[in-house]
């Protein structure tokens, strides 16, 4: 009996951590295509105009993000449980002389007080055809340009082996009327040649 108790207090804190995740970050800027994935390789990517994200929080994800996956999930705010696809999920990014993934990042003795600043990007627009995951629904054809949408994201972190271990931050919006002004202040830019 002491072992069971033991065990459910054990879990009971380890689940107490995982909840106490930090709900601190914040929008700063949008810039288009300025941050990580400009001069990407990726094809999906390179064929999409790219809207970097500055966000601040007072978590330094370089040293959590240790054995975890850390990305950022995008979605259309009034459709929070549907995946849209190709405008979102990249990975997060600080800047020191270079971009770094804070999943990669090796040098975790940076004890520079926070806030910290990260960038992530969304595509501005997709017209897929079918869904990237055979048989699961998902939003395929969207233009942000034509018709803005209120975007809601959050800074999600997993360790794939873990079950248990998904950790999410709080859900930051950015309006449609935010957009707007955004893409009239910045126009289209043509996609790479291949």
């Amino acid at each position: 009996m002491k072992r069971l108790c033991a065990i459910l207090l054990c879990s009971l804190s380890a689940c107490m951590m995982r909840s106490d995740f930090p709900d601190d970050v914040r929008l700063i800027d949008l810039k288009l295509e300025d941050g990580p994935y400009r001069d990407s390789r990726l094809d999906l990517i390179k064929l999409r105009e790219m809207v970097d994200v500055e966000v601040v929080t007072n978590i330094n994800y370089t040293h959590v993000a240790h054995g975890h996956l850390v990305n950022v999930e995008f979605r259309f705010c009034d459709q929070m449980n549907m995946d849209v696809q190709g405008l979102g999920g990249l990975g997060l990014y600080r800047y020191n002389k270079e971009w770094i993934n804070v999943d990669d990042y090796e040098e975790r003795n940076d004890n520079l007080p926070g806030p910290y600043h990260y960038h992530t990007a969304f595509s501005s627009f997709a017209h897929d055809k079918e869904p990237d995951i055979f048989g699961e629904q998902a939003i395929l054809d969207y233009d942000l340009r034509e018709l803005p949408r209120d975007i809601c994201f959050r800074v999600k972190m997993n360790a794939g082996y873990d079950l248990m271990g998904h950790r999410s931050s709080n859900v930051v919006r950015i309006p449609k009327e935010m957009l707007t002004k955004f893409f009239a202040e910045h126009p289209r830019r043509a996609p790479p040649p291949n």
